[in-house]
């Protein structure tokens, strides 16, 4: 897959649809600007079971938003 964005907590990924991107957070940690950088465990993880929680509190309220699927461990599905 081709990623087309990295940022610190997570990378962006083209799928065979034009309109959707698959989404992989990241475990990396950074403090103090960057200058101090580390791993933590299952950090993205976290960040997508967060992120998925969210989004569901969104349409449970009825509120549209982007995310499609959320899947294993790391990744989402966004349009």
């Amino acid at each position: 897959m081709e990623m087309v964005y990295e940022g610190k907590a997570k990378k962006l990924f083209k799928t065979e649809k034009a309109d959707e991107l698959l989404v992989y957070y990241k475990d990396d940690a950074t403090a103090l600007n960057g200058l101090k950088k580390g791993t933590i465990m299952n950090k993205g993880v976290l960040n997508n079971r967060i992120t998925a929680f969210f989004f569901d509190l969104l349409a449970k309220e009825g509120i549209p938003h982007h995310m499609i699927l959320f899947g294993p461990r790391y990744k989402g599905l966004l349009d």
